[in-house]
């Protein structure tokens, strides 16, 4: 049979009879697949859309003559943001091996990968461990929103401006274009516990007030979980 894939709101304009029997998605990240004598795909969101191909997909994995009995999914996520975290600061980034992961994750319909990278602003050229060129940023930048994934760049800033390797300003910079060549609106501060005979948090809490002090708009850069 034949497959119709699309989200509900354009199916609903455009050939209702093909939802016939079946009730709205009630959250935004609920897919409909059903299979009869054609296979429905659908769902509120591109994501929901992706989600449903995804388990379509599985289910034909699962039948090795592709003769897939009538049978009708819906489903959405418990859990509004599902991650993945991969801490690059000791290895070189691998765009391939990335690439894989974010098919990988979208198979298990996760929606963040969140890396840990060195406070450096991509260049044409990586600058070594924990670095990322301005190209491979695009690339996997790209890649992941086709696939409904955000990536989420985290660099210790907060340290790096403790250890005054980076003023308030440069790390406000790198946050920015960090951000931007990754195509997140967000870029998380992570920051190593301080040695015992510094464990007073006044200074931590100083130097991230620093940081954001250039004005609201600044808050941005500072997320647990963008």
């Amino acid at each position: 049979g034949s497959i119709v894939l699309g989200a509900w709101a354009d199916l609903s304009a455009a050939a209702p009879h093909l939802l016939r029997g079946l009730e709205p998605p009630s959250h935004p990240d609920e897919y409909i697949l059903r299979l009869d004598n054609y296979a429905l795909l659908t769902g509120t969101t591109r994501s929901a859309v992706l989600f449903a191909a995804q388990t379509f997909v599985q289910v034909l994995a699962g039948h090795e003559t592709r003769h897939v009995p009538g049978a009708l999914f819906r489903d959405a996520p418990v859990v509004g943001r599902r991650a993945f975290a991969l801490d690059l600061t000791a290895c070189s980034v691998n765009v391939q091996a990335l690439s894989r992961l974010i098919g990988l994750l979208q198979s298990f319909k996760a929606n963040r990968l969140h890396l840990f990278l060195e406070p450096v602003v991509p260049r044409r050229r990586s600058g070594g461990p924990g670095t990322i060129t301005a190209a491979d940023a695009r690339t996997l930048a790209e890649l992941a929103d086709s696939y409904g994934v955000a990536l989420v760049p985290w660099a210790d800033l907060a340290s790096a401006i403790q250890a005054g390797s980076l003023t308030p300003g440069s790390a406000w910079e790198i946050a920015t274009r960090l951000a931007d060549a990754l195509g997140t609106p967000a870029v998380g501060i992570g920051f190593a516990p301080p040695p015992p005979e510094a464990a007073d948090p006044g200074p931590v809490r100083e130097l991230l007030e620093r940081l954001l002090a250039p004005g609201d708009a600044a808050q941005s850069v500072y997320a647990t979980d963008a």
